[in-house]
């Protein structure tokens, strides 16, 4: 069950979803799990790499409105942002990468631009 944690435990919480993405490896988005017990010790849970995008009944777009005020078009827009980045960052890093096997088309404008 989700619960509203209060103001001076959101540091840890923080810190320690930001260690388990960095110490995984993790590149772009995913939705970091954490639990926290009665004695306020915060423990990761797991890593959802790809989490559910629906719009109002999923927990990341949700996590990105609570946190940062962040309509759930804007979320998309910044994922395709960040994809169409690290596909040009990969494609100029590898001559050998063809165009049509990156995960998303370089050829595409910045969100923000359409």
């Amino acid at each position: 069950m989700l619960q509203e944690i209060e103001v001076n435990d959101i540091g840890a919480v923080k810190a320690l979803a930001a260690a388990a993405f960095v110490g995984l490896g993790v590149r772009g988005f995913g939705r970091i799990d954490i639990k926290m017990d009665a004695q306020g010790l915060c423990y990761f849970m797991e890593a959802n790499l790809v989490p559910g995008m629906n719009h109002g009944t999923s927990y990341f777009p949700r996590a990105c409105e609570i946190a940062n005020q962040m309509p759930y078009d804007e979320v998309i827009c910044m994922m395709l942002d960040e994809c169409v980045a690290r596909a040009s960052l990969d494609k100029a890093l590898s001559p050998l990468v063809k165009p049509h096997a990156l995960s998303c088309a370089v050829s595409l404008s910045p969100c923000r631009e359409i």
